[in-house]
């Protein structure tokens, strides 16, 4: 019984598979922080990044696409820079907020720990302001709105900050 030598060539799964230039006018896909290749018509991905996947993505979905916009032509050109832009837009509006909501839940939390640890009621005006403080070294935004400060969940009713009852804890 005779060993099989090892294969030279490098197989299928091996190969990088890195999205090539020209097919976003080619094509009109646009790479993506993710690395997933995004049509700029649809806003669809496609799973593997294969030359063959943008192709038959483009030519079922968008066939009559190549006929308004000619490969090559300025309109074509003009048409995928506006679309990434508007792609790129929409991916910083999702950043800013998520960061935006971070930097609130942070404050949330060490206002919810001060107040467990001075045990006072949420309408002590001395802690409030204090809290408010923290609140604002958190923010990183130098112009802190009004309207972030009433998001923050002081009410009443709110009396147990989540962190801490998912051990069971409650603040008084």
């Amino acid at each position: 019984m005779a060993l099989s030598k090892p294969s030279t060539s490098k197989s299928n799964k091996d190969r990088p598979r890195t999205f090539q230039e020209d097919w976003e006018m080619k094509y009109l896909f646009a790479e993506t922080k993710t690395l997933k290749p995004i049509c700029l018509i649809c806003s669809t991905t496609v799973a593997i990044v294969k030359k063959y996947n943008l192709e038959r993505h483009f030519k079922q979905n968008h066939s009559k696409f190549n006929q308004d916009y000619p490969e090559g032509s300025v309109l074509r050109t003009d048409f995928v820079n506006r679309k990434k832009r508007e792609l790129c837009c929409q991916q910083n509006l999702f950043k800013k907020q998520s960061k935006e909501v971070e930097s609130m839940v942070k404050a949330s939390y060490k206002i919810s720990l001060l107040l467990a640890r001075k045990k006072k009621p949420f309408s002590d005006g001395e802690i409030v302001k204090e809290a408010l403080s923290i609140f604002a070294q958190h923010c990183e935004d130098q112009n802190v709105k009004v309207s972030h400060f009433q998001e923050i969940l002081l009410q009443d009713e709110w009396k147990t900050c989540p962190l801490i009852s998912a051990t069971k804890f409650k603040i008084l």
